[in-house]
């Protein structure tokens, strides 16, 4: 089914009908995508479509099965209306989730449905960009072990702490190199198109889409862990900022003349409350002689 719909997607159409039709098709797809279910009623307020071309346009994708008729909606005082999602494995996009000692990957298709079970590994988190091949080294073997044809995934999507632009595809912290963004890189080696975000925007998004921040307008969300961040929901959207910036609480100044922080900053919050500094601090103190259980 994915390769249907990369066939949708990249087919060759020479007249101005055929590419207005597989515009609101792919329309239709990306809208059911972000809702979950429509109604024809749905789609046209949405898309500003007549009824009957939506009409036509649905009996199209129900034939072709990129969608599937699955309940009824409420009645506004009429019948009810029918809902439709997209079928199981129309997307299919390959997780990647880099942090500071772990790489996690996955597999999931359009419905949350798990195509490839959740594997993770050891691996430290380098700043230096040519480290790029040992992580796609760590990948391609993924692959293989989970039996993954790559003609069937749609696309990457890669998380990970740092200062990321995702228009740009770079990561100003990690694997950062002058000559080439992050995205660049392994969409040359996988040939599929690759989008990277910070990690705390993506658990923003998916507290928006599937967590506690569903339905809400205005969120902050917070990830503690081996760094500190804060993710922005603002009117119903994750709030990016300028280069995608936002929400680096971790790097607020905290105290006057503090540790040096790897952003090249002094006494920033995550040199004192992050998990690095709870591991560097209990180094200091074992250093020292304190007493521990490892004693």
């Amino acid at each position: 089914m994915t390769k249907a719909v990369n066939l949708l997607i990249n087919k060759k159409l020479e007249s101005k009908p055929e590419k207005k039709n597989l515009f609101n098709k792919i329309s239709i797809i990306k809208l059911i995508a972000e809702l979950g279910s429509v109604s024809v009623n749905d789609i046209v307020k949405n898309l500003y479509l007549s009824l009957p071309t939506v009409n036509s346009l649905i009996a199209e994708l129900l034939e072709d099965d990129f969608i599937r008729q699955f309940d009824k909606g409420e009645s506004i005082g009429g019948r009810k209306p029918n809902l439709y999602k997209l079928c199981d494995g129309l997307f299919q996009v390959l997780s990647i989730e880099l942090q500071r000692f772990s790489i996690t990957m996955s597999i999931m298709d359009n419905n949350q449905n798990i195509i490839a079970e959740t594997v993770e590994l050891d691996n430290e988190l380098s700043r230096n960009g040519e480290n790029l091949a040992a992580i796609t080294q760590i990948v391609d073997q993924y692959l293989i072990d989970k039996s993954v044809d790559i003609e069937n995934l749609t696309g990457i999507i890669i998380g990970m702490p740092g200062l990321i632009n995702a228009e740009e595809g770079t990561n100003e912290t990690f694997l950062h190199d002058d000559n080439q963004s992050i995205t660049n890189y392994f969409e040359r080696i996988y040939k599929k198109p690759v989008f990277i975000l910070n990690d705390v925007k993506g658990a923003a998004y998916a507290e928006l889409k599937f967590g506690l921040a569903k339905n809400t307008k205005n969120s902050l969300i917070i990830l503690m862990d081996w760094g500190i961040g804060l993710g922005i929901v603002s009117n119903g959207e994750v709030y990016l900022g300028r280069d995608g910036y936002s929400g680096e609480v971790g790097h607020m100044p905290f105290i006057d003349n503090g540790e040096l922080c790897y952003c090249g900053k002094r006494g920033c919050l995550e040199t004192v409350a992050s998990g690095i500094a709870l591991v560097n601090n209990a180094k200091q103190e074992i250093q020292k002689g304190e007493l521990t259980k490892l004693n």
